[in-house]
C-alpha cells in the first residue's frame, strides 16, 4: 500500500497498435525527477511488496515514479518470438516516456528508467531512440547484446546491475557514456536495488528538463 503521504494515481497510456498501457503515478513533493519501471501484468491494488517499497524508497529520495504494464488479456503478447516481443515492450516504454512531457505534473522533470529481463534490452533501445528523453537507466540482469549496434547510440548513464560472473562486459564496453557494473549476489537483489537505484538517480536526475519540440 503506497504511504497516505503520497499523491498517487492510476493512469491509462495510449501507445502504438492500439495497445492500451495500465499505470501508477507517484508523486511526492517537490519531485526531483521521475523513475519509469515497466512491471509485470497486474491491477495497480495488487502491485507486489517489492514494487511498493521501491516506490516509497523513490519517493523517499524525492523522486517520481511511473510503474506501467499492459492492459488486458497477455497471452497473444508472450507468444511472440522474443525479437518481436522486445521491440514490443521498446515501444510500450517509448510510448510511456513520452507521455510524462504531456502531464503537467510530470513535465519538467528529467526521466530515469528501472528495467529487468527482456525490459532491459527494451529500456536500451528506448534511449538510443528517444535520446533527448531518457537520462538515465538502472539495469537488472538482461541479454544486452541483443540491443545489438543500438548500444552505441545510447546517451543515458546507465548502472548495470549483475550476478557475478555473469557482467556483460563486451555489451558494456559499447556504451560511451558515463557506466557502472555493480556485482550483487542474486539473493541481494531485491535488498539491494532500492538503495543503489536511488543513489543513480540522485547522482544523474534533477529538475529542469527540456524537451524536444513535437
Amino acid at each position: 500500500m503506497i504511504s497516505d503521504t503520497l499523491d498517487s494515481s492510476e493512469v491509462c497510456i495510449a501507445a502504438d497498435h492500439g495497445v492500451e498501457l495500465s499505470g501508477l503515478l507517484t508523486l511526492p513533493r517537490p519531485p526531483l525527477g521521475v523513475v519509469v519501471w515497466m512491471r509485470e501484468a497486474c491491477p495497480a491494488s495488487e502491485t507486489g511488496a517489492f514494487e511498493m517499497a521501491l516506490v516509497e524508497q523513490l519517493s523517499s529520495a524525492g523522486f517520481a515514479s511511473l510503474l506501467f504494464h499492459r492492459a488486458g488479456p497477455r497471452d497473444a503478447f508472450e507468444a511472440l518470438p522474443p525479437r518481436e516481443r522486445i521491440e514490443a515492450i521498446t515501444d510500450d516504454l517509448v510510448a510511456a516516456i513520452r507521455w510524462l512531457p504531456l502531464d503537467p505534473e510530470t513535465q519538467p522533470l528529467n526521466i530515469g528508467c528501472i528495467a529487468c529481463g527482456d525490459a532491459v534490452v527494451a529500456a536500451l533501445l528506448a534511449a538510443a531512440r528517444t535520446p533527448d528523453f531518457i537520462d538515465a537507466i538502472v539495469s537488472v540482469r538482461g541479454l544486452l547484446q541483443l540491443a545489438g549496434e543500438e548500444l552505441d547510440k545510447v546517451r543515458a548513464p546507465t548502472l548495470f546491475l549483475a550476478e557475478p560472473g555473469q557482467a556483460p562486459s563486451e555489451a558494456v564496453a559499447r556504451i560511451r557514456v558515463d557506466k557502472l557494473v555493480e556485482l550483487l549476489p542474486r539473493e541481494a537483489f531485491e535488498r539491494e536495488l532500492p538503495r543503489i537505484a536511488c543513489h543513480w538517480f540522485e547522482r544523474h536526475l534533477s529538475t529542469g528538463h527540456s524537451f524536444p519540440a513535437g
